[in-house]
């Protein structure tokens, strides 16, 4: 038999709910004298107040992170800035030339296609370094691909390095070749 001086021994035991308890467990609290039926009755209102508590925690989680997913997503779009990306098609406002610049990133030469309005094809390297909005912009090693009449329409002399500007939906290059507006 335990004594009341060994229930001292063991106060956790007192705060642990009773069914996590193993009867021997049980046992010594109940040699203590602890009465089982207030003890349980404790504990499972503590264990339905936790229980609230924590379904109410869990349903504010849930809007704070439905609110996070809906900002994140407007900020990926752009947070309503109606901004053309830098990279992306561009069409030259005195010819209708074309210019890809998809697949492109800042700070990284990469091959691109330019079309001109008689849909000659040259394929310059591009080298932008910068922002979204502004910076320098090198082209060289460009070489003609194709055209409908045959002839190349120049793209040897089309290389040099220039200065890109961008406002919303307006791209404006300025280079040895002379300023170009792409929209």
């Amino acid at each position: 038999m335990i004594t009341s001086t060994a229930c001292c021994a063991f106060p956790s035991l007192v705060s642990t709910p009773f069914w996590l308890l193993n009867a021997r467990r049980r046992r010594r609290l109940q040699a203590c004298g602890t009465n089982w039926t207030s003890l349980k009755r404790v504990k499972i209102g503590e264990m339905a107040v936790s229980s609230f508590a924590q379904g109410k925690t869990v349903k504010i989680f849930f809007k704070v992170a439905a609110l996070a997913v809906a900002i994140s997503t407007l900020a990926a779009c752009g947070g309503g800035d109606d901004s053309k990306d830098l990279f992306s098609l561009w069409t030259r406002d005195d010819d209708g030339g074309r210019v890809d610049l998809s697949g492109g990133t800042l700070g990284a030469p990469f091959v691109l296609s330019t079309f001109d309005s008689d849909a000659s094809q040259c394929n310059c390297t591009f080298h932008f370094i910068g922002t979204q909005d502004s910076g320098r912009l090198v082209i060289n090693q460009c070489y003609f691909v194709s055209s409908p009449t045959g002839r190349d329409p120049g793209c040897s002399t089309r290389g040099g390095v220039g200065d890109y500007s961008k406002s919303g939906d307006i791209l404006t290059y300025s280079g040895p070749l002379g300023t170009f507006t792409y929209r």
